[in-house]
């Protein structure tokens, strides 16, 4: 089991803020916390999704490079926002890039992990369809 302090922070999270202390704690055995340094890479578009992270403090940018190399800023990430959760659905590549902006904490869930408490469980899977549909209705309305 983690601390209770990682429990708390796990309890932050809109996606899992409806579990029991129980169901917290076995999350928190199958998932791993890292700290990224300002400017770090976190995700690379086109890699392999097999795992979805959690930002649990600081920002992380999301952004797309053009053929020329040239960036589009699609969105800030911060704590309590989940990502990479797209390429763990669909199977393909991931679809952009995330770099830190300033020092943060991500939570690192993997796909076995994902499949085992966020598909298998009802109440996670209607929250993560809830999210994705907020998503795309926000997309929507950009355009």
């Amino acid at each position: 089991m983690k601390t209770q302090q990682d429990l708390e922070q796990l309890r932050k999270i809109p996606l899992l803020a409806q579990l029991t202390e129980r169901e917290l704690k076995d999350i928190s055995r199958a998932v791993e916390f890292r700290k990224v340094r300002k400017g770090q890479c976190v995700l690379k578009a086109n890699e392999a999704g097999c795992f979805m992270m959690f930002v649990l403090s600081g920002r992380l940018h999301v952004m797309l490079s053009n053929k020329n190399g040239r960036e589009l800023a699609l969105e800030i990430l911060g704590p309590g926002q989940c990502f990479g959760e797209l390429a763990l659905l669909t199977g393909e590549p991931r679809s952009a890039d995330i770099e830190a902006r300033e020092e943060s904490t991500i939570l690192v869930m993997s796909s076995e992990a994902f499949e085992t408490h966020v598909l298998s469980d009802n109440r996670l899977a209607r929250a993560m369809l809830r999210e994705l549909a907020q998503r795309l209705r926000k997309a929507t309305l950009k355009m």
